[in-house]
C-alpha cells in the first residue's frame, strides 16, 4: 500500500488532478518533482479552468500559460468576468462540455450561442447569469434549445414579462434533462418552456408567478420523464398547480413546494 502521495499510481493521480483547475494544479503540483511536471504537461487528462475574480492582467497571463497551450484538453470553464466571453474564442475549445458564465453580457452571449450552434462544440452543461436587465429572452431560449447535447441548463437574470411568450414548440426538442430557472417566471411561460424539453427529469423554479391571462389549456404536454420538481410559488392557485402536476407530470416522485401566501397548500393532503 502506498504511504506517500508521490507513490500513488498515475491513474489515481489523474483522478485527483481532475478536482482542480489548471492554475491550482500547477501551483500545488508542478514543483514536487519531474514526474508530476510530466504528468501535468505530457498527458491528456481533462482540464478545468476557473477564471472568476481575475483581473485582465492576470487573465492575459492565464491565457498565455494555461489556456492556449491546453486548448485541446479543456473540458470546463467557470468565469465571473464579463470580459472573458469577449477575450477568448470559446468555439475553439473542441473538448468543452461544461460552461459557466456569470455576469455575462447579453449581446456577447447571443453571438456565442449562434456560433456554438454552427460549430462542433457539444456542451452538456450550461449555467448563465446575466448581470444586466434583459428585456427580451425568447431568442436566448431558442438558441439554447438548439444546442444538440445540452443536458443541464441553469439560467439567472432579471426581466419583466412583456406580454408575449415563445411559440409553443412543434418540432424543436431539446435534450435538456435538468432545468433550473433562477428568475421570475410566469406559469404560462414555464409551460411553454417545458414544451421544448420533453426529456426533462429535474425542474427547479425559484420564483413562479400566476399571470393575469393564465390559460389552463395553453400547452398540451405530457412530461413522462419528469420525476423531481422544486418550486417557489407566488400567487399560484393550488388547484391549478395540482391539475398541472396530476395531468402532465405523471411520473413525479419528489415534489418540493415553497409558498408564503396561500394557506390552501398547508391544508392539502
Amino acid at each position: 500500500m502506498p504511504t506517500r502521495f508521490e507513490d500513488l499510481p498515475n491513474e489515481l493521480i489523474y483522478e485527483i488532478f481532475e478536482l482542480f483547475d489548471i492554475y491550482r494544479l500547477n501551483q500545488h503540483f508542478s514543483n514536487i518533482n519531474q514526474r508530476f511536471q510530466d504528468l501535468l504537461t505530457n498527458s491528456s487528462f481533462p482540464i478545468h479552468i476557473n477564471i472568476s475574480s481575475i483581473s485582465k492582467t492576470d487573465f492575459n497571463h492565464h491565457d498565455t500559460y494555461y489556456i492556449q497551450p491546453n486548448i485541446h484538453r479543456i473540458k470546463s470553464i467557470y468565469s465571473s468576468n464579463p470580459f472573458t466571453i469577449k477575450l477568448i474564442d470559446l468555439v475553439n475549445f473542441p473538448q468543452l462540455e461544461n460552461l459557466t458564465l456569470n455576469n455575462t453580457d447579453t449581446n456577447a452571449l447571443r453571438t456565442l450561442l449562434y456560433r456554438f450552434i454552427s460549430s462542433s462544440i457539444r456542451l452538456s452543461t450550461l449555467s448563465i447569469s446575466i448581470a444586466e436587465y434583459v428585456q427580451y429572452t425568447d431568442d436566448l431560449y431558442l438558441l439554447i434549445f438548439q444546442l444538440p447535447q445540452l443536458k443541464y441548463l441553469k439560467v439567472s437574470f432579471q426581466n419583466d414579462w412583456n406580454g408575449e411568450y415563445l411559440p409553443i414548440s412543434t418540432n424543436l426538442s431539446s435534450p435538456i434533462e435538468h432545468l433550473i430557472i433562477e428568475k421570475s417566471c410566469h406559469f404560462n411561460e414555464l409551460l411553454v418552456l417545458l414544451s421544448y424539453t420533453p426529456q426533462l427529469r429535474y425542474l427547479t423554479c425559484i420564483d413562479l408567478h400566476m399571470c393575469f391571462d393564465f390559460k389552463e389549456k395553453l400547452v398540451p404536454l405530457i412530461l413522462n420523464q419528469l420525476t423531481h420538481v422544486s418550486l417557489k410559488l407566488f400567487n399560484v392557485k393550488f388547484d391549478i398547480l395540482e391539475t398541472f402536476l396530476r395531468t402532465q407530470c405523471r411520473q413525479l416522485e419528489v415534489l418540493r413546494l415553497s409558498t408564503s401566501d396561500d394557506h390552501t397548500y398547508s391544508n392539502a393532503s
